[in-house]
């Protein structure tokens, strides 16, 4: 007799583990990519101000309190200035000048005030009204030399910053610095009784560089210009503060860290379908039943006790109770004081059965309150015989 083997049993294909996974591999690289922007992203810099209230390395405090220690006092604008101000500092205006406040710093300068203006690019109507040009090219880590012996002590300065030099268009505008190509990064222009001073790069005045090549040299030939004991100022009306900018939008209006968590919470939806997960196990739907009269009844009831259909249907009997009756006194419809009258003198056992219902209709709460005051109003309406 011939054994029958059973049939080899057939091998089970390798598991997709990888394949399985991906989509949750794309999900977590998704997800550590608009991390990264929200974290990065949202901290896009904001342009200096050189305020001279900041101590940081752009900021121009130790120019403030220089000027304070040779006995000036220091005023920080938030207007237009003044005419009693001796020296007025501008730096890098990131709210641009307007044609008002551009004329106003020109007759400051045309009565006697001096104005230094340091910028390391234009401001239009600034520059358009004291005649300033730019050249289109910019300078990157400034040094500066001066083209003669304008200024005492002061055979090099060195700045930083991307500034833009300036062309001299007219013979009143003097070059002070030059650059090692002979662009003039800063020049002096007479206008009236004073001058005003422009300065390509900003940072030469600033904390972090003060120290730097001869730049506290420099600093100290601006400060002697100022007359002796008269304000130095420092324009902070055209600034704003990186507390008060505002803050850095994602594409559609939205901050970065928002658009972030909505692409994330995306993703981990995109990542969910691919897998052909569901969100938790499948609830089924009840099947339909036909309901009862007696649940609609009861429905009805319960949003007429709850909406107060009790005092609203007492009301409606009695108002029909006293239309009844008015008709039967005199034809047409009384006020319930000279209804009350009527029925009085004519029928006072009437009388006084509508007086016990309109107790019963106004003191009902129970439901056998409200049924014992409509059987009342009821038998006064429609009574079985005539009076």
């Amino acid at each position: 007799m011939t054994q029958v083997s059973p049939p080899a049993a057939s091998p089970r294909p390798p598991r997709r583990g990888g394949a399985r996974s991906l989509p949750w591999l794309l999900l977590g690289a998704g997800v550590v990519t608009l991390v990264a922007l929200a974290l990065f992203g949202s901290q896009q810099p904001v342009p200096s101000t050189h305020s001279s209230t900041s101590d940081a390395a752009d900021g121009t405090s130790a120019l403030a309190r220089a000027a304070a220690s040779g006995g000036h006092p220091i005023q920080r604008l938030q207007a237009s200035p003044d005419a009693d101000a001796g020296l007025l500092f501008i730096f890098s205006p990131n709210l641009p000048y307007d044609l008002l406040d551009a004329a106003s710093v020109a007759r400051f300068v045309k009565g006697g005030g001096i104005v230094v203006y340091a910028n390391e690019t234009s401001d239009p109507e600034f520059e358009g009204e004291f005649g300033l040009v730019r050249q289109p090219s910019a300078v990157r880590d400034l040094v500066a030399y001066p083209p003669g012996p304008l200024l005492h002590g002061v055979n090099e300065v060195s700045g930083g910053a991307d500034a833009q030099p300036f062309d001299v268009v007219r013979p009143d505008q003097v070059p002070l610095l030059r650059g090692p190509g002979h662009e003039v990064l800063a020049l002096e222009e007479h206008r009236g009784k004073g001058v005003l001073i422009a300065i390509a790069d900003p940072l030469i005045l600033c904390n972090g560089y003060i120290l730097r090549s001869d730049n506290a040299r420099f600093v100290a030939d601006i400060l002697g210009l100022a007359p002796a004991g008269q304000p130095v100022a420092f324009d902070e009306s055209h600034h704003v503060a990186a507390s008060a900018a505002p803050a850095p939008q994602a594409a559609g209006g939205v901050a970065p860290w928002v658009a972030a968590i909505i692409w994330a919470v995306a993703i981990f939806y995109l990542g969910l379908a691919l897998r052909g997960r569901a969100f938790g196990p499948p609830v089924p739907l009840a099947p339909a039943r036909a309901r009862s009269s007696a649940e609609y009844v009861d429905a009805v009831s319960t949003l007429l006790r709850r909406s107060g259909g009790r005092r609203q249907a007492l009301d409606i009997l009695l108002q029909a109770t006293r239309i009844s009756l008015a008709r039967r006194v005199g034809g047409r419809q009384l006020p319930p004081d000279r209804l009350r009258d009527a029925l009085g003198r004519r029928w006072p056992d009437l009388a006084a059965r509508l007086a016990e219902a309109e107790q019963a209709a106004s003191s009902g709460d129970s439901e056998d309150d409200v049924l014992d005051a409509a059987r009342k109003l009821h038998e006064l309406a429609v009574p079985e015989g005539r009076l």
